[in-house]
């Protein structure tokens, strides 16, 4: 039999109770939940991945607004005017936390999905991911990553969610169609497509003021009759004519500087001679040789893009009620002993 001394047994039974005491706070960290929002109890586990979401938001804020460029340990927990990056953190995860919640719990009452615990959703996530791998595998069309993270595969449910709650709520607006149609006569510019512009341009490059002048000279021999033609061979820089065209298609990125020389080609009519105008290449006299008719979309064409937007105000505005309106807890302790890893 062997014998133990006072200090040895001390020392064995504080280890054991420090083991016993360890393993009840880990059991009652995933047993006892961190936040509950509503009828959903968020635990330990998976408010540790919503807080770790945060990390590059928050590293970036902090960069950006205060020039911080080490982040261990000691960044969390330091004060920039009175918030730690940490808080900041939490706070960002929690506001996302509660929007799904609400969204989730307003999905179940509306019956378009049945579990919305995490633990359950993370089970589905699986599933989720053996069905697009399945797919491929088949050879099979798959539409974005073919495995998604959980974080991924939350936001493309909640953004599923909102869609789908927001089409039964204008569903179940029998004003609906009026206000569709009076949304479309109050936002025609949102349904207008500009017709074709095509414009010969003088350009005059060079220093500014130089520029100028000479620009103001070629238009007043416009205004007594000279022929743009000519007045481009006499004033351009490079003696003849520049030519655009602009299309309904245009977009400002296709524009490459000439921002003002669309702007002003958008306002003038057939045949008429505009402004100097300023550009980065230097100063522009603008003649529009053809103009085609502006076109507005008809109603029924652009119908479903207005409830669209439409089922989107809705249910900002109901969530935003449900917000105000939400319930949520914070056990403390457990929310003080989450930190970033």
């Amino acid at each position: 039999m062997v014998r133990m001394n006072g200090k040895k047994k001390i020392l064995i039974i504080g280890s054991i109770v420090f083991i016993l005491f360890f393993g009840w706070f880990l059991s009652r960290s995933y047993q006892t939940p961190v936040i509950t929002v509503g009828t959903q109890n968020i635990f330990a586990d998976e408010w540790k991945e919503f807080l770790q979401q945060q990390k590059s938001a928050a590293t970036v804020y902090y960069t950006e607004n205060y020039g911080c460029t080490t982040f261990d340990n000691s960044f969390w927990t330091t004060e920039y005017n009175g918030q730690t990056p940490l808080d900041y953190a939490r706070n960002r995860a929690l506001d996302e936390l509660i929007d799904g919640c609400i969204v989730l719990e307003e999905a179940q009452k509306e019956g378009l999905i049945e579990n919305i615990d995490l633990r359950t959703l993370k089970k589905e996530w699986k599933g989720f991911n053996d069905q697009r791998q399945s797919s491929v595998s088949q050879n099979g069309v798959v539409y974005g990553p073919v495995e998604y993270s959980f974080e991924n595969y939350y936001r493309h449910l909640i953004s599923n969610l909102r869609n789908s709650l927001g089409e039964k709520l204008i569903q179940e607006d029998p004003e609906a169609e009026t206000r569709a149609k009076d949304f479309y006569h109050e936002n025609l510019d949102m349904f207008t497509t500009v017709g074709d512009i095509h414009a010969s341009a003088l350009l005059i490059e060079g220093e500014k003021d130089e520029s100028y002048r000479l620009a103001q000279q070629a238009k007043e021999a416009i205004e007594k009759g000279m022929s743009f033609e000519q007045a481009c061979k006499q004033y351009a820089t490079c003696g003849e004519a520049q030519f655009f065209e602009f299309t309904s298609l245009t977009q400002k990125a296709d524009l490459h500087g000439l921002s003002e020389v669309y702007a002003a080609c958008s306002q003038l009519q057939m045949g008429e001679i505009s402004e100097v105008i300023e550009t980065q290449q230097g100063m522009y006299l603008l003649e529009i040789t053809r103009r085609d008719e502006v076109q507005v979309m008809e109603y029924e064409e652009v119908k479903n893009r207005i409830r669209d937007i439409l089922a989107a105000e809705y249910l900002d505005a109901h969530l935003r009620k449900l917000r105000d309106e939400c319930v949520f807890q914070v056990q403390e302790q457990l929310w003080e002993s989450i930190q970033m890893m």
